[in-house]
């Protein structure tokens, strides 16, 4: 087997199908194959600590994702869910030689892109396209002291990152059918729907929701079909501080913000009080659990959180 520079992520692809037949029949998340990966051989320090090109992944994680891509063509892997990779049938059965692993390569390569490509500097697709469904993400409006974007984007049929070139490889990411909600977080002590002895919480306003239907003229911007407007909706204690985020599907508290911000769904207060993380927060030192808060009309959005990443 030839490896080139470009190909130096082929020792990942067996190694790939052996990390999801250590779980199989049950798909794995992507950090779980990394992890496996990792504890399995010697991945270069640098690999793990680098970047490739425009931040985001490392170049260990970007190697891994082509990985995925060139077995996923090959018929061997799958998305069984949004954010989970799974063996296909015959994925269960291949296990790949280092002579059958070039062969596989160079079979997928020449069909699907061109020879001269360098998997180690450029960004691996997120998926093979056919199996992934809709990502989730939830992206700011206000940054720096400027005016609240909402009803410019609203308008003009975008949303748009306004902090430079932050975050252009997650905008780079998103794809037509991904869903997109404009948030704003800061933290409210008054006036709160369930009882947490006096203390503040941190809530997430969910100002609109909408769908992605491409990208926009620059790096940072992206077409969205927006929903109807609709009165904002406001989330607690599982938020997001910075200015674009896609949620997990797969995590129980992600699912559950995804159906409290596109499908109307009310949030289990009591469910979150109860996680140890918010139980431990606030209930500690209380002698015991009340009723609702008392409803107060004062102002209660205090420290409004600045999206501009630090």
């Amino acid at each position: 087997m030839t490896e080139t520079k470009g190909s130096r992520f082929l020792r990942y692809i067996p190694l790939l199908l052996d990390a999801l037949r250590s779980s199989a029949p049950a798909p794995m998340r992507p950090a779980e194959a990394f992890k496996w990966i990792r504890n399995t051989t010697d991945v270069p320090e640098e690999d793990l600590n680098r970047t490739i090109s425009g931040g985001g992944q490392t170049i260990f994680e970007n190697q891994v994702h082509w990985a995925r891509f060139y077995l996923a063509k090959a018929g061997l892997i799958s998305s069984p869910k949004h954010g989970l990779w799974g063996l296909t049938p015959a994925g269960e059965e291949a296990h790949l030689t280092p002579e059958t692993t070039w062969d596989l390569y160079v079979r997928v390569r020449d069909a699907n892109r061109p020879s001269s490509a360098d998997e180690s500097s450029t960004p691996a697709p997120e998926g093979d396209g056919a199996d992934d469904g809709p990502a989730y993400w939830f992206g700011g409006a206000i940054w720096g002291g400027a005016d609240d974007q909402t009803e410019r984007f609203s308008e003009e049929g975008i949303w748009s990152n306004g902090v430079d070139d932050h975050y252009n490889d997650l905008v780079a990411r998103m794809k037509p059918v991904d869903r997109i909600a404009i948030k704003s977080t800061f933290v409210r002590k008054l006036n709160l729907p369930f009882d947490v002895g006096g203390k503040p919480a941190s809530c997430m306003r969910i100002k609109a929701t909408g769908t992605i239907t491409g990208h926009g003229n620059d790096p940072r911007t992206v077409e969205v079909d927006w929903d109807p407007p609709a009165e904002p909706r406001d989330w607690f204690f599982y938020t997001y501080r910075t200015t674009l985020v896609e949620t997990d599907a797969d995590h129980e508290m992600g699912a559950r913000l995804i159906d409290f911000a596109f499908n109307g769904a009310p949030q289990d207060y009591p469910w979150f009080l109860e996680q140890p993380y918010w139980a431990s927060k606030y209930f500690k030192s209380l002698p015991k659990r009340s009723g609702p808060a008392d409803t107060d009309t004062s102002d209660d959005e205090t420290e409004t959180i600045d999206e501009t990443p630090t």
